[in-house]
């Protein structure tokens, strides 16, 4: 295995780090961060094969660390020790804060430790909360020439798409494009969600040669964004029964209730914003870009145009109090929901 010694890497992208793991040419140190949790599982397994190959020395050069078992001298250890009948070893640590180092004698010895990385070892720092970043892991003093952060971020629907569709031709079958369009809208962007939806359809659909949007929305479970763009929809149209239905299917499926009304907070504000951008006559595409939203959510509002921003602001303001209900009362989460939807019914 050849690793990367000098590089001209500064911004960390997922399409350089693509490339040095496609021509075998890696880094000693890399942060994976992000919210795609399947890409980022993906590319582990991919440095696993590179670097440990088929030898049979696997325990003697892969080594990995949970954050509550981490110790500076455990780590040393792990990255310093040589690797075994192999050209180099892969080090994983998951979660860790390298920030959180405070003695004086285990900082230095972290600090020389990380500065030491040569081509004998491969440490990766592997974040699976979606917050976390290089500078957040207090790494960022070690990337440059020898490491980077990798940022595992959400595809674009387009290439969520060609995935999707490789994926079921992968699997001996043929898709409708229209029927690909709506399964990303309704099952959202994570690949790890995706995948598991793509294998309960393909069961499904296992007689059929083409897989169309009716059979899907049998089997399919709708995410959470989708099931509260439901939800607000009701609620915005005054279909209150339709929204208690919703609200039971989220809590059934034991989502937080705090979560279901951050994520109506969270909808009724996207709303008023893209309400607003439309009365000053920004167009579609560029509010999708400014306010970092998918072109579908813009397209929902302008299509159904079911409010004005004074009454959505409202709601807004609405979905904070039952938040704050829910954190700080007694009152019963299901009777709080309840509250709140018979407070947008008022207003």
């Amino acid at each position: 295995m050849a690793y990367k010694k000098k590089s001209e890497i500064a911004s960390g992208s997922l399409r350089i780090f693509k490339e040095q793991v496609k021509n075998k040419k890696l880094l000693p140190l890399y942060v994976f961060c992000g919210e795609e949790d399947y890409l980022k599982a993906r590319y582990l397994d991919r440095l696993k094969s590179i670097i440990l190959g088929k030898n049979g020395f696997d325990e003697f050069n892969y080594a990995e660390i949970e954050e509550k078992a981490f110790n500076v001298p455990g780590f040393c250890d792990a990255v310093e020790n040589l690797p075994m009948m192999s050209e180099g070893k892969l080090v994983v640590v998951r979660d860790y804060d390298a920030s959180a180092v405070k003695n004086s004698n285990e900082k230095a010895a972290f600090k020389n430790c990380m500065e030491a990385l040569d081509e004998s070892v491969c440490v990766v720092f592997y974040y699976q909360a979606k917050e976390y970043n290089a500078e957040k892991s207090g790494l960022t003093q070690y990337l440059g020439e020898n490491g980077m952060a990798v940022s595992f971020d959400y595809m674009e629907d387009s290439e969520l798409i060609k995935w999707i569709s490789k994926r079921v031709i992968d699997g001996g079958k043929q898709i409708e494009a229209a029927a690909v369009k709506k399964f990303v809208e309704q099952c959202g962007s994570s690949m790890m969600n995706l995948d598991r939806e793509i294998s309960k359809v393909a069961a499904f659909c296992v007689e059929d040669d083409v897989i169309t949007w009716a059979k899907m929305e049998k089997v399919i479970t709708p995410s959470v964004e989708a099931s509260v763009y439901e939800l607000t929809d009701a609620l915005a149209y005054r279909r209150y029964d339709r929204a208690m239905e919703i609200i039971d299917t989220l809590l059934r499926n034991r989502e937080e209730p705090v979560s279901i009304v951050n994520a109506v907070g969270r909808t009724f504000t996207q709303m008023y914003k893209i309400t607003v951008a439309l009365s000053e006559g920004y167009s579609q595409e560029k509010i999708a870009s400014e306010l970092w939203l998918k072109p579908f959510i813009v397209k929902k509002a302008v299509e159904n145009r079911y409010s004005t921003a004074e009454k959505l602001r409202k709601w807004v303001d609405i979905a904070a109090r039952a938040d704050m209900r829910l954190k700080s009362s007694p009152m019963e989460p299901r009777t709080v929901i309840e509250t709140m939807v018979g407070e947008i019914a008022a207003n």
